[in-house]
Protein backbone atom coordinates (compact mmCIF):
# COMPACT_ATOMS: atom_id res chain seq x y z
CA UNK A 1 0.00 0.00 0.00
CA UNK A 2 0.88 3.25 -0.77
CA UNK A 3 0.72 4.49 2.80
CA UNK A 4 2.00 1.96 4.15
CA UNK A 5 4.96 2.28 1.75
CA UNK A 6 5.36 6.50 2.70
CA UNK A 7 4.57 5.59 6.63
CA UNK A 8 8.06 3.26 6.74
CA UNK A 9 9.64 5.44 4.34
CA UNK A 10 9.46 8.05 7.14
CA UNK A 11 10.26 6.48 9.98
CA UNK A 12 13.58 4.92 8.40
CA UNK A 13 14.47 8.24 7.50
CA UNK A 14 15.41 8.88 11.34
CA UNK A 15 17.43 5.52 11.34
CA UNK A 16 21.22 6.50 11.22
CA UNK A 17 22.20 2.12 11.62
CA UNK A 18 23.04 0.34 15.42
CA UNK A 19 26.12 0.28 17.28
CA UNK A 20 28.81 -2.40 15.91
CA UNK A 21 27.77 -4.35 18.92
CA UNK A 22 24.42 -4.33 17.74
CA UNK A 23 25.23 -5.71 14.46
CA UNK A 24 27.09 -8.53 15.64
CA UNK A 25 24.23 -9.53 18.17
CA UNK A 26 21.88 -9.13 15.18
CA UNK A 27 24.03 -11.55 13.04
CA UNK A 28 25.02 -13.69 15.76
CA UNK A 29 20.63 -14.11 16.60
CA UNK A 30 20.18 -14.69 12.88
CA UNK A 31 22.77 -17.27 12.68
CA UNK A 32 21.09 -19.44 15.72
CA UNK A 33 17.70 -18.68 14.97
CA UNK A 34 16.89 -17.09 17.96
CA UNK A 35 14.05 -14.28 17.23
CA UNK A 36 14.73 -10.68 17.27
CA UNK A 37 13.20 -8.03 15.75
CA UNK A 38 13.11 -7.08 12.29
CA UNK A 39 14.91 -3.87 11.19
CA UNK A 40 11.73 -1.64 10.59
CA UNK A 41 10.42 -2.24 14.18
CA UNK A 42 14.23 -1.25 15.09
CA UNK A 43 13.83 2.48 13.50
CA UNK A 44 10.32 2.76 15.01
CA UNK A 45 11.64 1.79 18.49
CA UNK A 46 14.17 4.47 18.01
CA UNK A 47 11.68 6.99 16.85
CA UNK A 48 9.78 6.05 19.93
CA UNK A 49 12.62 6.65 22.40
CA UNK A 50 13.49 9.70 20.88
CA UNK A 51 9.68 11.30 20.98
CA UNK A 52 9.04 9.75 23.86
CA UNK A 53 11.76 9.84 26.13
CA UNK A 54 10.75 7.11 28.68
CA UNK A 55 11.61 6.94 31.99
CA UNK A 56 10.84 3.07 32.43
CA UNK A 57 10.34 0.14 30.29
CA UNK A 58 9.32 -3.12 30.41
CA UNK A 59 10.27 -5.77 28.26
CA UNK A 60 8.03 -9.05 28.26
CA UNK A 61 9.53 -11.40 26.15
CA UNK A 62 13.47 -10.94 26.24
CA UNK A 63 15.55 -13.88 24.31
CA UNK A 64 19.11 -12.59 23.89
CA UNK A 65 18.18 -8.95 24.87
CA UNK A 66 18.29 -7.26 21.86
CA UNK A 67 15.71 -5.40 22.16
CA UNK A 68 16.30 -4.05 25.68
CA UNK A 69 20.15 -3.67 24.43
CA UNK A 70 19.15 -1.42 21.84
CA UNK A 71 16.76 0.70 24.06
CA UNK A 72 19.58 0.92 26.01
CA UNK A 73 21.14 2.56 23.52
CA UNK A 74 19.06 4.63 22.05
CA UNK A 75 16.54 5.50 24.57
CA UNK A 76 17.30 8.35 27.11
CA UNK A 77 20.58 8.02 29.74
CA UNK A 78 18.62 8.08 32.54
CA UNK A 79 16.05 5.18 31.54
CA UNK A 80 15.44 1.89 33.56
CA UNK A 81 14.88 -1.27 31.76
CA UNK A 82 13.19 -4.17 33.09
CA UNK A 83 12.96 -7.53 31.59
CA UNK A 84 11.14 -10.64 32.08
CA UNK A 85 11.78 -13.88 30.12
CA UNK A 86 10.49 -17.42 31.30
Amino acid sequence: MITQDRISTFINSFDTGNTPFLNELEKYALETNVPIIRPQMQSFLKLLLAIKQPKQILEVGTAIGFSALLMSEYGPENCRITTIEK
